[in-house]
């Protein structure tokens, strides 16, 4: 079970201190907050600055999505009826919709924006306007920036986490992949660009199919960078954990698992993913990840394995995760009640 003193819902409802970063009044604050023992690329609380005060619309909040799903998903429409039951003035729009006053929203929420790996050129841009704008995007311009490449991963490794093995093929760098995997004594990999969503051109190669994969990896890395990473076993014995975090605490966890004779655990391949209590120290070690991301933030989910009792970071999902709302009943009010304390804010 997880600790309820310090994990449960009832924490979202318990007063914070006036000078937690997660509490502090956004808009009025100069000081700088503490990050993580790492050269992160970015000032975290710089984006939360409202510039244009007086256009913002106290109780309207916006949830971007794209062209694929343009009525959200049916996951995150409970949270949009959440926020409405809140007293919230809520929107849904595309994030390629010119013709959306972004600065008129108290916040602006990123939910499905699935397609924004495809374009990201446009994505970033669109990033890069709401930010001078003063538009207040969550989770943050700087960091979806850097969550955007999963570069980020090695700068959680230089702040202590454990991530599964990673190696970086940058974009038109050859490969010698049945070399690599010789000198890293890996049996198998799972082969994926390091900007990427939903298992978008990822593959599995082997010592057997080492040099017919090099090939593949030659034609797509010519466009974009990628990862090599060695195939964990229990991805497929057990499944992969995904611990959802809303400002900053642990709110509910959901195990993922891989349709028979797959490996990839979204539900667009087969996967399912099903309420899961892990327990305490699983969730301590989650913790320390969700610590390490720069604050503040909305939501996080960080998927990890569990090999041995030790957890094994896959991705911090940062930008449009899916937040498994359907599989915990309070989980949409949870994340409402997280928003006010990111904003400070009280309708009522």
């Amino acid at each position: 079970m997880v600790p309820q003193k310090r994990f449960g819902m009832d924490l979202l409802l318990v007063s914070r201190p006036r000078n937690d970063p997660w509490c502090r009044r956004l808009e009025l604050s100069s000081a700088k907050l503490t990050t993580p023992p790492t050269a992160y690329p970015f000032e975290p609380e710089d984006s939360f600055k409202m510039t244009n005060p007086h256009k913002v619309k106290d109780d309207a909040i916006c949830l971007v999505t794209c062209a694929r799903v343009p009525a959200l998903t049916e996951d995150d429409q409970l949270v949009h009826h959440a926020l409405a039951d809140d007293g919230w003035d809520v929107d849904i729009a595309r994030w390629d919709d010119g013709a959306v006053d972004w600065q008129r929203y108290r916040a602006v929420i990123l939910r499905s924006t699935w397609d924004y790996h495809l374009r990201i050129a446009e994505f970033r841009s669109w990033l890069d306007r709401c930010e001078a704008a003063g538009v207040h995007l969550l989770n943050p311009p700087s960091l979806v920036r850097w969550n955007l490449h999963k570069a980020y991963l090695f700068d959680l490794q230089a702040a202590g986490i454990t991530i599964v093995p990673t190696q970086m093929v940058r974009r038109g760098e050859s490969c010698n992949l049945p070399s690599l995997l010789d000198a890293q004594d890996w049996d198998e990999v799972v082969i994926k660009p390091a900007i990427s969503a939903t298992a978008h051109r990822t593959f599995r190669a082997s010592r057997a199919t080492a040099d017919e994969a090099a090939v593949q990896l030659l034609t797509y890395g010519a466009e974009a960078d990628f990862l090599i990473q060695p195939f964990i076993p229990e991805i497929a014995s057990q499944g992969e954990i995904s611990f959802l975090f809303f400002a900053g605490d642990l709110n509910h966890t959901v195990l993922k698992q891989a349709q028979a004779g797959d490996y990839r655990v979204q539900n667009d391949f087969g996967g399912t993913a099903t309420l899961f209590e892990p327990d305490s120290a699983l969730c301590d070690q989650a913790m320390k990840i969700a610590e390490a991301i720069p604050a503040p933030w909305l939501y996080a989910r960080i998927d990890a394995v569990d090999r041995g009792g030790e957890l094994a970071l896959m991705e911090a999902e940062l930008i449009e995760p899916q937040l498994f709302f359907q599989q915990n009943e309070t989980a949409a009010e949870a994340m409402v009640s997280a928003l006010r304390r990111v904003l400070d804010v009280s309708l009522r």
